[in-house]
């Protein structure tokens, strides 16, 4: 069963709202939130839990058999006990980091470097792992490897890999300490738990406009084709040279099969 990831800031209502459909379901990935959902707030434990998501699988996926999916379901319960759900109502950026980004001339890279801040500031204010007492948690932010691909769907990346990412951060390794591939974490040097407050973030839905209003005086455009960024030179201008040459060229190739099916068609 593959599992495809993306990073919640309020996963207590995604959990809920999942855990109320009644169609069909055909992302698996949200299983393991109902599963949070269920230990959490519903307060299920033991094998009550077991029972009661195995039961909800088979609502909505009818040819759910949780002997083939017995690893996956145990994984489910075990991250529910080990981890909350995050709920996040609010995000700081600091003086200093905001310079940080500011000082950053690509607005690309600059706003996938903002992303990777608000997600290691999200996973740090929410300490989603339950701790012992006697636990110190870290005073340094971090992002995941498979938040990478978090940060190109915030920046509206065609490609979702992580990997245009990946090769951005590394243009900035004066701002970022990557660990050894086996640990899959990076931390951000220029993320910090106090200072100066800049900018308060407090609606999550859209925070591609949250970047925008911090960065206002930034001016940016991009291809809506690949991305790229671009430097408009007219007002109607949606794409850059390379994408506007291709798109001519698709139009071209419609317009050319449109004549041909009507020629056909008046032969007939």
């Amino acid at each position: 069963m593959r599992i495809n990831r993306t990073f919640l800031f309020d996963e207590v209502k995604e959990a809920k709202e999942e855990y109320e459909k009644t169609e069909p379901i055909t992302n698996f990935s949200a299983i393991e939130l109902v599963a949070k959902y269920m230990y959490q707030i519903l307060g299920y434990k033991g094998e009550k839990l077991r029972s009661e998501l195995i039961n909800y699988c088979k609502s909505r996926a009818p040819s759910f058999n949780e002997n083939l999916y017995y690893k996956e379901i145990n994984r489910w319960i075990e991250n529910a006990k080990k981890y909350n759900l995050r709920k996040i109502n609010s995000i700081t950026i600091t003086e200093s980091e905001y310079n940080t980004l500011a000082n950053i001339k690509d607005s690309k890279e600059r706003e996938c470097l903002f992303y990777a801040l608000i997600i290691a500031k999200a996973v740090k204010q929410s300490k989603l792992r339950r701790r012992s007492k006697n636990t110190t948690p870290s005073p340094n932010f971090y992002i995941k490897y498979r938040n990478l691909k978090d940060i190109a769907k915030f920046a509206g990346f065609r490609k979702v890999d992580g990997i245009e990412v990946a090769a951005i951060l590394h243009n900035h390794l004066d701002k970022i300490y990557v660990y050894p591939p086996e640990k899959e974490l990076i931390k951000l040097l220029y993320a910090e738990a106090d200072g100066e407050p800049h900018y308060t973030i407090t609606n999550f839905d859209n925070i591609k406009e949250e970047y925008r209003k911090i960065f206002s005086d930034f001016p940016e455009y991009f291809c809506e084709r690949c991305g790229k960024e671009i430097e408009k030179t007219g007002k109607n201008q949606k794409y850059c040279s390379a994408c506007a040459k291709e798109v001519r060229r698709e139009r071209q190739r419609l317009i050319m099969q449109k004549a041909r099916d009507n020629s056909g068609k008046s032969k007939l």
